[in-house]
């Protein structure tokens, strides 16, 4: 079987170089790296999904990135398929090592979870009342009166 060639940066490895390198199957790297949170598994989506690439917080680190790749098939190579891969960077294939080094006893490091807020509102703090004369305003019944001379209904009339 021919290798690919994927001109990767130096010290950048796919699971085929990283599983060579490490002296173990691609399999077992890649089931070493599932069990410890590193990769996604998608089972359910199969290639199109996730499987066996890495998760978003993996990719925040910028310990791997995904490499979209295509192959030619059918008659004459006329059908592209495309496929994607998990490559691993420097930082990334040394946190690999320690994985296959001890991957019983490896923990992934704790991600810090962004804090998600509400965005501001202009009826925060405000009563329904308060609220409600908002949106009878004047600018507002101007609009819609405006929207009426154009030929644009809504749904609702101008207060």
């Amino acid at each position: 079987m021919k290798k690919r060639q994927l001109n990767l940066p130096a010290g950048h490895h796919d699971a085929d170089s990283a599983s060579e390198l490490l002296g173990i199957s691609k399999v077992k790297l890649l089931q070493h790296l599932r069990e410890a949170g590193f990769l996604d598994t998608d089972k359910k989506n199969g290639l199109h999904g996730n499987h066996n690439l890495p998760r978003q917080q993996i990719k925040d680190m910028q310990w791997a990135y995904v490499k979209t790749l295509t192959y030619g098939s059918g008659a004459n190579k006329q059908i592209n398929r495309e496929y994607r891969i998990a490559i691993f960077t420097e930082k990334g294939f040394k946190e690999v090592k320690k994985i296959i080094a001890d991957p019983e006893g490896y923990e992934m490091p704790n991600f810090a979870k962004p804090k998600l807020t509400p965005p501001p509102s202009d009826c925060t703090g405000q009563s329904r009342r308060m609220a409600r004369a908002k949106l009878d305003s004047a600018s507002r019944k101007a609009l819609l009166d405006q929207m009426a001379d154009w030929g644009l209904s809504t749904d609702q009339p101008a207060h």
